[in-house]
């Protein structure tokens, strides 16, 4: 399929990767526009590892943007057949920064193949999990705590976020909550609205 679409569109870009056995092991693909937009405003990326194909049973990674007027681009996709260090070394480019969720792999595949990318936690991934995690905790409390979270991750001040963190945990009984600690130990990795460092 995808040397059909090479044939028709020259600009068309793919690689891959076969295993011993010689069966697909991974591919890559980004269309023309993809690699025009990814070289005007490739500059940051979040690369989307939490879509599984289950058809195929492979991890489907995406690779966005915005451009000049806050509009999503597409850079690229990449199937895996595994999520492990490896793959995601082969998928990986290197942009100025990089958003991603919370994978320990993807974590250690970008210090590896791009230590000079700034690599963040795309705090929409991170916000996508709270009801899971806290909608039964709070109750009817989430919605208002929701509130107070995104009040806390505006702030510029680390003394401010830090005094608000602490009313914050106090006001809503969560000292013992396990997902708030790992919150709380992940904030200097967090994607922050201006990508400022706390």
């Amino acid at each position: 399929m995808y040397r059909n679409i090479k044939e028709k569109d020259p600009n068309f870009k793919f690689e891959c990767t076969v295993d011993s056995n010689n069966r697909l092991e991974n591919i890559a693909w980004s269309y023309a526009s993809s690699i025009q937009a990814y070289e005007i405003f490739g500059d940051a990326v979040v690369f989307y590892a939490t879509h599984r194909l289950t058809a195929l049973d492979m991890p489907l990674e995406i690779w966005v943007g915005v451009n000049n007027y806050g509009v999503p681009c597409f850079f690229g996709c990449a199937l895996l057949r595994e999520e492990n260090l490896r793959s995601f070394s082969w998928a990986l480019k290197a942009p100025q920064t990089i958003l991603t969720d919370q994978n320990m792999c993807l974590k250690e595949a970008i210090a590896m193949e791009m230590p000079a990318t700034k690599h963040a936690l795309c705090v929409w991934m991170i916000v996508v999990k709270f009801p899971s995690c806290f909608n039964a905790v709070l109750g009817e409390h989430y919605n208002e705590w929701k509130a107070e979270f995104f009040r806390l991750y505006n702030l510029e001040s680390i003394e401010d976020f830090e005094l608000g963190w602490r009313d914050m945990v106090n006001s809503f009984g969560l000292h013992t909550n396990r997902h708030i600690a790992n919150l709380f130990a992940l904030r200097m990795q967090w994607a922050l609205p201006d990508l400022r460092t706390l």
